[in-house]
């Protein structure tokens, strides 16, 4: 039983490192997409933020982290960053026309919005389905990982175009031109 504990431990310290390695390589891949130091760290910040809630809310909830549902953090990184992407893209090419930060945001969004919502139902279903599961592993995966992906929506929704009204981020594609 201890040598399972510390494997547990040990992965789950492993999972954390490499969070954090990917968090840098998102966040030189974004650099270098948008070529803007702003726009970099506000794009980061709705990928921090849903990873908090949801390993906050296992902890209070008393939700282990276990090696099921350690692998949650990665699986959310990649599915908020292509959210993120998305988001992004639309707003500094509207950002390109000339476009203020606020109107350049309702645009990417109104655009973004309709495929953002359509992927993020389907997967919230898939991972669902496994919350009736009989096996607690694969209940608390499907249910933690689906609240997840919800709460990455979200952020990307709510708090990225927050941010990038409220910091004017992506100034320099229009001094550049891209």
């Amino acid at each position: 039983m201890f040598e399972f504990a510390r494997a547990e431990d040990a992965v789950a310290y492993g999972q954390l490192q490499g969070i954090v390695i990917a968090l840098g390589f998102i966040g030189m891949i974004l650099l270098a997409i948008f070529r803007d130091w702003l726009v970099t760290v506000v794009a980061l910040v709705p990928n921090l933020v849903p990873l908090v809630m949801v390993f906050g809310a296992m902890g209070w909830l008393g939700i282990p982290l276990d090696m099921g549902n350690i692998v949650l953090g990665s699986l959310a990184l990649g599915i908020a960053v292509d959210d993120t992407i998305h988001v992004l893209s639309d707003y500094t090419d509207w950002r390109r026309t000339g476009l203020g930060a606020k109107e350049a945001v309702t645009r990417a969004l109104r655009r973004t919005l309709p495929a953002l919502v359509y992927t993020t139902a389907a997967i919230v279903i898939g991972f669902g389905v496994l919350g009736l599961s009989d096996f607690a592993a694969t209940r608390n995966l499907g249910l933690v990982t689906a609240a997840l992906v919800a709460i990455c929506l979200m952020a990307d929704v709510l708090l990225l175009p927050a941010l990038l009204v409220r910091y004017g981020a992506g100034n320099s594609a229009l001094k550049s031109g891209g």
